[in-house]
């Protein structure tokens, strides 16, 4: 089906184990395919992508902080 999403469980399951934004992203593309096999309407599909974009800030930020201190720390060494 849309990469292993058989039923909303799995795309739960996928969107959950995410480890990183470029996962995540996938994960809700996949959802978002799903859905639209499933006959949903662009107003779902427009609520799902409003609900998806703050855990991808989420992750950005994360991987913003992961950079400065490791930039921080080499420059330490330096």
């Amino acid at each position: 089906m849309f990469n292993g999403i058989r039923n909303m469980g799995d795309a739960i399951e996928c969107v959950r184990n995410a480890r990183d934004c470029q996962m995540f992203q996938s994960a809700v593309a996949s959802l978002r395919e799903y859905m639209k096999g499933l006959g949903m309407g662009a107003q779902e599909l427009l609520g799902l992508e409003r609900i998806a974009y703050y855990p991808q800030n989420e992750y950005s930020d994360k991987k913003t902080k992961e950079n400065m201190e490791a930039a921080k720390y080499s420059q330490e060494k330096l």
